[in-house]
C-alpha cells in the first residue's frame, strides 16, 4: 500500500479581466463582471449608440460560474431581439421588463428618439460569456482521517507556501477541484512540467477531480514530472461570437492555471516469491522501503532445476534475468522468480533399420513431462519389442510406447525378419463350365490377392475354395483376401439347366380353372398362363406356390423361363344376387317403396307401406303364396332367394274443406275460391294473373310455405286446407337477336333472347379456325358496338345484333419424333406451317446404328426411306423416323508411365460399344498411384487406381504413378533458418524458412511448451507447410517449440528448447 505525504501548490488567477482569463479581446466598448448571483444590471450601465450612423457597439458581460443573473431594461426600448443563446423576456415586480440569462449568448434592444429635429435609432448591444473558477473542498473522506498531509495548492504570484483555494493550508490527495458545471458544455484537464507551455490532455468533459487522480495521470502522462507540475483547466460556454483563448480554440473559452507540489514522502511494500517452491525458493520474503531504494534479490534454484528470470505480477511477465537482481523500488511490487527443469535427452534407434524404422529419434523433454516413441515395421519385417539400450531390458511389447521422463534414456526398438512373396495360384474344377483370372499371382506379405471367376451360361458360379483343404472360402466370383501364405485356389461351377417345367394350378376349382396346367420349355423362352374364373367368382392374382410371393395381376401372364416354376392363381369368392319386388292391392289407397331391389345374398331388404288418408295398411303378404308375412308397414327381412310382397289396404272415407284466394286481386284471381271433397279425391285451384303481371307460387295460407309453382295446382285431399295464390308485379320485355355476317366463318349464341327491360343481354361471337372474330355492330345502323367476342349490354329497347368476322389462313402443325432417341434424332421436332407450304424433316442417326423410314405415326405406314424427306402441308401430320440398332467395337489399350513405379492390368481390351471396360493400377512400393490419364489429351479422367467406364470410342489410358522418397532416418532433420538467432516478439507474425524438409510431408502441427511451469500453452497462432512456418506468439517468456509432421505416414518432430519471446 503506497503512503503519500503530498505537497500541493495552486497557482491561481484573481482578477477575472477578459484578457486575464484568456479571452482575446474583439472590439467591446465596456465590459461588465459578475461574480455574485441573482445580480440584477440595468440597460443604462450598458454602452449605448446611434446604430443609424455608426458600426456596432458591444458590452462584453462576463459571468463567474455560470451563475444566473438579469438586465433590467427600461421601458422606452421598445425592440429586444435575441441574437442566440438561452435567456427568457419577463416583467418584474417594478413593471419593467427583464431579461434573465442562462447561458452564453447575444442579444440587443432599441428605441427610436428625435434630437434636434433628427430621428436617432438609439441601439445597446451585448454579449454573455462564462468564466470558470476552481474550487477545492474535501471528499466525503475528511481530511484529518488523511494525514500526515503534505499537498497544497498555491499561485504562483504568492511568495508564500499554504496559501491555498478555499483557505487550506496543506490537504489531503482525496480533496476535490470542482467547477459549476451549470453552463459549461465542454472542459478539459491539462498539465505540464513546471515552466514550459506544452500541456498535455489528462481528461474532457468532467466538471470535479479528486487530487489521488490528478497526481495519477500526470505520473503516466508526463513521466518526467517529479514533485512539482502546473495544471491548466479549460472552461467552454458553447458561445458563438468571435473568441479564442490564444491556442486557436474558437467559441468562448476561459481558462484557469494552478500549481501542485508534491512534498509527500512516499513507501513501498516489496514481496517476493517462487513460482513453483519444489523448484527453488526467493529472498526477501516482504519489505517495507521508501521510494526509489534499491532492494537486492537472491533466487536459488533446487537441484534439477535452473533459474529463468524475475517476473511481476504472473509468471509469464519474465523482467529480468539477473541473480542477484537489484531493482529501484517506486510502487507497491510483487517479484516472483521463475525456475524450469532442466531438460533431459530421450533418443531411439531400430536394431536394423531395413526390418524398422522409430520416431522421433531424439527428443528433448523436461522433467515429469511424457515422451512417446512409434516404431513401425517395413513389411513383412515385425515389431517385437522396446528395450532399454543400455540394460537390455524389455521396457514394453507396444510398437507405440509413452513414459514419464525422469532421466536421460536411449531405447532399442526391436524387429523381427518377416516372409517378403507369396504365390497364389487359381483354376477351374470344368474349363468347360468356366475361367478364372488371373491363374497365376506373386504378392508381398500383406498386400490385397483378387481372383475373379467367370461362368459360362447356362451354367454357374458355386463358390472359391482352398484346393488343399476343399474349404469353402467365399461365395463371391470376384474374391479379394490379404496374403500371408501360399495359396491355391479352385473355382467351383454348377452345370447349368437348359429346360424347365411349368406347371399351373387353381386354388379353387369351382370358383375358376388355369391352362395350361403343364408346359415344358427351354431356358429363356415365354410361358404364358391363363386362369379363367367361374361366374359370380374373381380372378385376384397369379403367386409363386412355393414362395406365395404376387407375380402378376394379369389373368394372361407371360414370363420368361430361366428356372423351373410352379404358380397358383388366386379366385375370390363371389357373392349371389336376388330381386325383391313390392306392390300395392290398391294404389288409390297407398303405396309402397322401393318397388324394386337388387341386393347380395345374405342382405337385409326393406319396404314401406303408406296409406292414403282416409285409406289404412292391413298387412304385407306373399304375392305367390298369399301368406301374411308382416303387419308391420315397415317390414324387413334377410335375403335368400328372388321375393315378390303385396301391401294390402282397407278402404277409408272422410270430407274435408278446400278455399284459395290471391294476395293481390288486382295482379290475378283464384278459382274455385271453395271446394268440399272426400279424402282422397283430387282437389285443383287455378291461379289467373292479369297481364303483365305474373303467377309465383301456391302457398299454404297457415304456414306459407311454398306448395306449388304451377297456377293449375291438384293434389289428394287429406285434410281441410286454405291456398293463396302468389302474384308478382309484371315488367315489360323485349326481343334481342343476333347473326353472324358470315356464318362459314363464325357463329353466334344465342341468337334470340327475350329480356325483361333492365335485364343484361349476354351475346357471344365464337370464330372458325382460322378466321377471327373483328366486332359487333348494330344491324340497323351499322354502329360499332363493341369488340369484345362477349359482349353484354343493359336492354332497354328491341334490338338486332350483327358479328363480323374477318376471312383467316389455315395453319398446320407438323411433329416429328425418334423411334429411339439413343439411336438418331430428328430436326425440326415441331413446325407450324400455313396450308400448302412445304414441310421437310431430316432424320439423323448415331453410329454405329442406322436410319430406316419415315413412317406416319398414326397408322404406321411408310412414307419415305429418305432421311431428309420434304412433302406438302394440308392438315396436323406426326411423323416418326425409325433407326435400327447398330453394333461397333473399340480397343482400349492401357500403360504405365514409368513400370519401374508400377503396373497395369490388362493392357489390351476389345469391347463392343457401350460395354464397361475396366483398367487396374498398382503402385510397386514405397511408390504411389495418382491418377489415370487420357494419353492422347493428358486429362486426367480418374483418381481411382481401379477405374471403370463405358466404351464409346477407342481409348488410350496412361497410369500415372509417384515417385515416394522416404526420409532417412539417419540424416539432420528438417531446421527453420534464422529461428535460432531471431528476436522474437509477441504480436508479431514472423516467417521462417525450412532447410531439408520432403516436399511431400504433411500434417504439420506446433506446440508450445512453456519452460517455466513444463506445460503446454496455446499462446501461439502458426501456419505451417512444407516450405515456411509463420509463428506469432501471444505471450513472452521462455519455451520450448515442437513442430511435428509426417512423411508417408511417418512421424516426425523438430525441436527448438529455449528460445525467448519478448
Amino acid at each position: 500500500m503506497k503512503k503519500h505525504i503530498f505537497l500541493l501548490v495552486l497557482a491561481l488567477i484573481v482578477a477575472f479581466s477578459a484578457g486575464q482569463l484568456g479571452y482575446a479581446q474583439t472590439s467591446y466598448a465596456k465590459t461588465i463582471t459578475i461574480d455574485q448571483p441573482n445580480t440584477v444590471k440595468s440597460i443604462t450601465e450598458f454602452a449605448e449608440e446611434d446604430f443609424s450612423t455608426t458600426e456596432s457597439i458591444f458590452t462584453r458581460v462576463l459571468v463567474k460560474n455560470g451563475m444566473v443573473f438579469e438586465v433590467e431594461i427600461p421601458s422606452h426600448y421598445t425592440n429586444i431581439e435575441k441574437q442566440y443563446g438561452p435567456f427568457t423576456i419577463f416583467t418584474g415586480a417594478n413593471g419593467k421588463t427583464r431579461l434573465r440569462f442562462t447561458g452564453a449568448g447575444g442579444f440587443s434592444c432599441s428605441y427610436e428618439t428625435v434630437v434636434g429635429g433628427v430621428t436617432e435609432d438609439r441601439r445597446i448591444a451585448g454579449h454573455v460569456n462564462y468564466y470558470g473558477v476552481l474550487q477545492l473542498g474535501a471528499s466525503a473522506t475528511s481530511a484529518t482521517q488523511d494525514a500526515p498531509t503534505k499537498i497544497a495548492v498555491v499561485s504562483p504570484d504568492d511568495a508564500r507556501i499554504g496559501q491555498v483555494i478555499g483557505g487550506f493550508h496543506y490537504v489531503s490527495e482525496n480533496y476535490v477541484l470542482s467547477m459549476s458545471n451549470k453552463a459549461f458544455t465542454a472542459s478539459e484537464w491539462r498539465a505540464s512540467l513546471e515552466h514550459p507551455e506544452n500541456f498535455v490532455l489528462l481528461q474532457e468533459n468532467i466538471y470535479s477531480l479528486d487530487l489521488a487522480s490528478i497526481l495519477s495521470s500526470v505520473k503516466v502522462q508526463i513521466p518526467e514530472v517529479q514533485n512539482k507540475f502546473r495544471l491548466k483547466v479549460f472552461f467552454g460556454d458553447d458561445s458563438t461570437n468571435v473568441l479564442n483563448d490564444g491556442l486557436g480554440t474558437p467559441g468562448g473559452i476561459s481558462h484557469q492555471t494552478i500549481t501542485l507540489k508534491d512534498e509527500r514522502t512516499v513507501q513501498y511494500t516489496l514481496t517476493t516469491e517462487s513460482h513453483h517452491p519444489t523448484w527453488g525458493t526467493a529472498q526477501p520474503a516482504t519489505k517495507t522501503v521508501n521510494a526509489g531504494t534499491e532492494v537486492t534479490l537472491q533466487a536459488t534454484p533446487k537441484t534439477g532445476y535452473r533459474f529463468v528470470g524475475w517476473a511481476v505480477g504472473t509468471p509469464s511477465f519474465i523482467v529480468a534475468n539477473d541473480n542477484p537482481y537489484q531493482p529501484a523500488i517506486n510502487e507497491n511490487v510483487r517479484f516472483i522468480a521463475v525456475f524450469e527443469p532442466l531438460p533431459l535427452q530421450i533418443t531411439a534407434n531400430s536394431n536394423n533399420t531395413a526390418w524398422g524404422s522409430v520416431s522421433p529419434e531424439s527428443q528433448t523433454l523436461n522433467a515429469g513431462q511424457t515422451a512417446k516413441v512409434t516404431a513401425t515395421p517395413v513389411a513383412p519385417h515385425k515389431f517385437k519389442h522396446w528395450i532399454n539400450t543400455a540394460t537390455q531390458a524389455v521396457v514394453s511389447t507396444q510398437a507405440e510406447y509413452s513414459f514419464t521422463v525422469n532421466e536421460n534414456s536411449s531405447l532399442t526398438a526391436v524387429f523381427e525378419q518377416g516372409v517378403s512373396t507369396y504365390k497364389v495360384t487359381a483354376k477351374s474344377n470344368n474349363t468347360a463350365w468356366g475361367g478364372v483370372s488371373p491363374e497365376s499371382q506373386t504378392l508381398n506379405a500383406g498386400q490385397t490377392a483378387k481372383v475373379t471367376a467367370t461362368p459360362v451360361a447356362p451354367h454357374k458360379f458355386k463358390h472359391w475354395v482352398n484346393t488343399a483343404t476343399q474349404a469353402v472360402v467365399s461365395t463371391q466370383a470376384e474374391y479379394s483376401f490379404t496374403v500371408n501364405e501360399n495359396s491355391s485356389l479352385t473355382a467351383v461351377f454348377e452345370e447349368g439347366v437348359f429346360t424347365y417345367k411349368v406347371t399351373a394350378k387353381s386354388n379353387n376349382t369351382a370358383w375358376g380353372s388355369v391352362s395350361p396346367e403343364n408346359q415344358t420349355l427351354n431356358a429363356g423362352q415365354t410361358a404364358k398362363v391363363t386362369a379363367t374364373p367361374v361366374a359370380p367368382h374373381k380372378f385376384k392374382h397369379w403367386i409363386n406356390t412355393a414362395t406365395q410371393a404376387v407375380v402378376s395381376t394379369q389373368a394372361e401372364y407371360s414370363f420368361t423361363v430361366n428356372e423351373n416354376s410352379s404358380l397358383t392363381a388366386v379366385f375370390e369368392e363371389g357373392v349371389f344376387t336376388y330381386k325383391v319386388t313390392a306392390k300395392s292391392n290398391n294404389t288409390a289407397w297407398g303405396g309402397v317403396s322401393p318397388e324394386n331391389q337388387t341386393l347380395n345374398a345374405g342382405q337385409t331388404a326393406k319396404v314401406t307401406a303408406t296409406p292414403v288418408a282416409p285409406h289404412k295398411f292391413k298387412h304385407w303378404i306373399n304375392t305367390a303364396t298369399q301368406a301374411v308375412v308382416s303387419t308391420q308397414a315397415e317390414y324387413s327381412f334377410t335375403v335368400n332367394e328372388n321375393s315378390s310382397l303385396t301391401a294390402v289396404f282397407e278402404q277409408g272415407v272422410s270430407t274435408y274443406k278446400v278455399t284459395a284466394k290471391s294476395n293481390n286481386t288486382a295482379w290475378g284471381s283464384v278459382s274455385p275460391e271453395n271446394q268440399t271433397l272426400n279424402a282422397g279425391k283430387t282437389a285443383k285451384v287455378t291461379a289467373t294473373p292479369v297481364a303483365p303481371h305474373k303467377f309465383k307460387h301456391w302457398v299454404n295460407t297457415a304456414t306459407q310455405a311454398v306448395v306449388s309453382t304451377q297456377a293449375e295446382y291438384s293434389f289428394t285431399v287429406n285434410e281441410e286446407i286454405s291456398l293463396t295464390a302468389v302474384f308478382e308485379e309484371g315488367v315489360s320485355t323485349y326481343k334481342v337477336t343476333a347473326k353472324s355476317n358470315n356464318t362459314a366463318w363464325g357463329s353466334v349464341s344465342p341468337e334470340n333472347q327475350t329480356l325483361n327491360a333492365g335485364q343484361t343481354a349476354k351475346v357471344t361471337a365464337t370464330p372458325v379456325a382460322p378466321h377471327k372474330f373483328k366486332h359487333w355492330i348494330n344491324t340497323a345502323t351499322q354502329a360499332v358496338v363493341s369488340t369484345q367476342a362477349e359482349y353484354s349490354f343493359t336492354v332497354n329497347e328491341n334490338s338486332s345484333l350483327t358479328a363480323v368476322f374477318e376471312e383467316g389462313v389455315f395453319t398446320y402443325n407438323v411433329t416429328a419424333k425418334s423411334n429411339n432417341t439413343a439411336w438418331g434424332s430428328v430436326s425440326p421436332e415441331s413446325q407450324t406451317l400455313n396450308a400448302g407450304q412445304t414441310a421437310k424433316v431430316t432424320a439423323t442417326p448415331v453410329a454405329p446404328h442406322k436410319f430406316k423410314h419415315w413412317i406416319n405415326t398414326a397408322t404406321q405406314a411408310v412414307v419415305s426411306t429418305q432421311a431428309e424427306y420434304s412433302f406438302t402441308v394440308n392438315e396436323n401430320s406426326s411423323l416418326t423416323a425409325v433407326f435400327e440398332e447398330g453394333v461397333s467395337t473399340y480397343k482400349v489399350t492401357a500403360k504405365s508411365d514409368n513400370t519401374a513405379w508400377g503396373s497395369v492390368s490388362p493392357e489390351n481390351q476389345t469391347l463392343n460399344a457401350g460395354q464397361t471396360a475396366k483398367v487396374t493400377a498398382t503402385p510397386v512400393a514405397p511408390h504411389k498411384f495418382k491418377h489415370w490419364i487420357n494419353t492422347a489429351t493428358q486429362a486426367v479422367v480418374s483418381t481411382q487406381a481401379e477405374y471403370s467406364f463405358t466404351v464409346n470410342k477407342e481409348i488410350s489410358l496412361t497410369a500415372v504413378f509417384e515417385e515416394v522418397i522416404l526420409l532417412d532416418p539417419n540424416a539432420v532433420l528438417p531446421h527453420l533458418t534464422g529461428l535460432d538467432t531471431a528476436v522474437l516478439k509477441t504480436g508479431t507474425p514472423q516467417t521462417f524458412v525450412w532447410e531439408d524438409m520432403p516436399q511431400n510431408a504433411t500434417n504439420f502441427k506446433a506446440t508450445l511448451i512453456d519452460m517455466s511451469n513444463a506445460s503446454a500453452v496455446t499462446a501461439l497462432v502458426s501456419t505451417i507447410d512444407a516450405t515456411q512456418a509463420q509463428l506469432e506468439f501471444a505471450k513472452a517468456g521462455t519455451f520450448t517449440l515442437m513442430i511435428h509432421f509426417e512423411v508417408l505416414g511417418v512421424s516426425y518432430t523438430v525441436s527448438y528448447d529455449g528460445i525467448v519471446v519478448k
